[in-house]
């Protein structure tokens, strides 16, 4: 991993150089935050139409921290959430699990256009496991499996406050997958381990990737209608060995406030990632047969909780 490591440190480094140049009259931090917790519960009793028991919970803690300058603007944002559910007597599986950090460093150009320097890192929390009917929990994800580390430099669009479209002709991003067990199979498309004939390991698999090619990113935090708020995000990655190769990853919440403490929120999410290949059971000249290919992801969300802002 010492190739991401190096490249994270030296555009950290650039960007704090930069920063430190303007010592005077320069403002202070504004900091943001926000506490969100989210439940459902539904019970039953006797009810003769069926139904199952369950208990979900989700928790959603989101900073951001920026500074402005006549001549900088650096944003820096924290955004994470957990969650869990239980049905019945089985045991609490997690619904949602993420946690993104960006930092986003930017020299005016003009009135609206900033030269910028971005760094983001996304992940999720502890250990994730695919369930099938009559067969024991599949390990598919863990802490950095995987991991995804992108650095990047470009130009920042901000034609209004909340509003940013950044695109960068250079970027570098590393698929991290520090569990051995996954990096073995070749999950997330780093290389899978080399094995012999009785299927003993002759070489671990490799735990990061690095890809270099083209990202954009696009930012939307904002009021999309009365009490109902927008924030999304879409973020595209390019290879330079395959251009027509995009990998995406997008992310939309709709937030309605109710009242001063309770909020229901709307959470979407889709990935598409070239590297990632899912099974599924497809006709092949009139055969079911297991195909494995990209497709697309997608999740959503409905809850309803107690949303704290500071």
């Amino acid at each position: 991993m010492r190739k991401p490591v190096i490249l994270l440190t030296i555009v950290l480094l650039t960007c704090f150089k930069a920063f430190s140049q303007e010592t005077d009259s320069i403002p202070a931090w504004k900091i943001d935050g926000t506490n969100t917790f989210l439940f459902s519960q539904a019970g039953f009793n006797n009810w003769a139409a069926g139904g199952q028991n369950s208990l979900t919970f989700i928790a959603g803690f989101k900073l951001t921290a920026n500074r402005v300058t006549p001549k900088n603007n650096w944003e820096t944002i924290f955004d994470s959430a957990f969650g869990t559910q239980r049905l019945e007597s089985k045991e609490y599986r997690k619904t949602e699990d993420r946690f993104e950090l960006n930092s986003k460093f930017g020299i005016k150009a003009s009135d609206k256009l900033y030269t910028t320097f971005l760094v983001s890192l996304r992940s999720q929390f502890i250990v994730g496991f695919k369930y099938a009917d009559n067969s024991a929990p599949t390990k598919v994800s863990d802490f950095l499996s995987p991991g995804y580390l992108t650095a990047s430099v470009g130009l920042d669009y901000k034609p209004y406050p909340g509003l940013s479209l950044f695109i960068s002709p250079v970027a570098s991003r590393s698929t991290i997958v520090l569990d051995q067990d996954l990096a073995n199979q070749g999950a997330y498309g780093v290389t899978k381990a080399v094995v012999d004939d009785q299927g003993n390991i002759i070489r671990k698999g490799s735990n990061y990737l690095q890809q270099v090619g083209l990202s954009s990113s696009f930012r939307y935090a904002g009021k999309l209608f009365e009490n109902v708020n927008l924030n999304t995000k879409l973020d595209l990655f390019s290879t330079y060995e395959n251009l027509n190769s995009i990998d995406a990853y997008w992310e939309a919440l709709f937030d309605c406030k109710i009242n001063r403490f309770l909020t229901a929120t709307l959470s979407t999410g889709l990935i598409y990632d070239q590297k990632v290949l899912i099974t599924k059971i497809e006709d092949v000249n009139g055969v079911p047969t297991p195909v494995s290919r990209p497709r697309v992801q997608f999740k959503e969300i409905i809850s309803l909780g107690f949303k704290i802002t500071y």
